[in-house]
């Protein structure tokens, strides 16, 4: 169970790049560009004041909702130490990674943020994947469908699935951050949430 200090620390790292806005105020553009494109070209904007200090506090609010509720779980002891530095650590870096790259696109560097965040986001999933077969039977972290909470022997195989197809995804997701392709990122999260939910499904009906 992560300490009192450690979720004060997770939260305050989510909200450090509001330093960052601040000290780059009078610099920033009234209106940011908070979405980019396949092709790394901005298509939604949003207020200066939203961007430098709305987006670090929700992100602070949903890590503290996610450590909260880790934490919460009765079940908790099951959990795998390195998912659970996962969930204390994806926001911070998330936010500490996603915002000066905004702010500094806003100030007109040419920055690649689709290569960055598309990057970023592989790598955990690669992590995440490599350590859901070794995640136990638990009511937060992991696949949390009907038959998989309600029989372990499905839940292990349902994340022995997905381990292998969370990898392979995460891998495909940090070359298509350089490549670029359309569409890749969307079908590649469609197939990491279909096939393991669809195999899950499969080994209820067979062993039920």
């Amino acid at each position: 169970m992560m300490k009192r200090s450690q979720t004060v620390l997770s939260v305050v790292l989510c909200l450090l790049p509001i330093v960052l806005g601040i000290i780059l105020w009078d610099k920033l553009p009234q209106q940011m560009a908070i979405h980019f494109d396949t092709t790394g070209n901005p298509d939604n904007y949003a207020s200066k004041a939203l961007v430098v200090v709305g987006l670090p506090v929700f992100l602070a609010a949903v890590d503290a909702l996610a450590i909260f509720t880790t934490n919460r779980d009765p079940k908790r002891e099951r959990q795998p130490e390195v998912i659970r530095r996962l969930v204390f650590w994806i926001c911070p870096v998330i936010c500490n990674v996603a915002m000066p790259v905004t702010l500094f696109i806003a100030l007109g560097k040419d920055i690649p943020i689709g290569m960055i965040i598309g990057s970023l986001v592989g790598v955990m999933i690669v992590i995440a994947g490599n350590y859901l077969p070794k995640c136990k039977q638990n009511y937060t972290i992991g696949i949390k469908l009907p038959w998989t909470l309600q029989n372990e022997d499905n839940w292990n195989y349902t994340h022995r699935t997905a381990g292998f197809v969370w990898v392979a995804a995460g891998i495909l997701m940090i070359a298509n951050a350089f490549l670029k392709i359309p569409y890749v990122t969307l079908i590649l999260v469609f197939i990491m949430v279909a096939f393991p939910f669809i195999g899950s499904y499969r080994y209820y009906l067979k062993h039920q």
